[in-house]
């Protein structure tokens, strides 16, 4: 089973921030070609983390499908579940309705859905 979340992104090249999808834990399998291994650079700029809690920055994030050499932004979460499904991957929905009633943050990202 994998976690979908949207998270924000600052593209250095361009200077702007904006969200990106990313899936947790790490893809196998058909989802390996949909997604390519980034490091989140830091939002802050603040280089002291010792009273932050470990965020990994190594993270898994989809390929734009309309756009390879860019990363999926949330206006593709149309084509990403039309993808998904064309795999054979299940959007589940009870479990992400649980989930997002807990009201449960976890760190900048935001959850979309689960799958499996």
């Amino acid at each position: 089973m994998y976690a979908i979340y949207s998270t924000p992104y600052l593209d250095k090249l361009n200077k702007c921030y904006y969200d990106i999808l990313i899936i947790e834990p790490r893809p196998i399998g058909k989802l390996t070609n949909m997604c390519k291994q980034i490091i989140i650079p830091n939002l802050t700029g603040t280089t002291d983390c010792s009273n932050c809690p470990t965020i990994n920055k190594c993270i898994y994030a989809f390929i734009s499908i309309n756009d390879n050499s860019k990363l999926m932004q949330p206006n593709e979460i149309p084509n990403l579940f039309n993808k998904l499904i064309e795999e054979g991957f299940n959007i589940n929905t009870d479990l992400t309705k649980m989930l997002m009633q807990t009201n449960i943050r976890q760190n900048d990202k935001k959850l979309l859905c689960y799958i499996s």
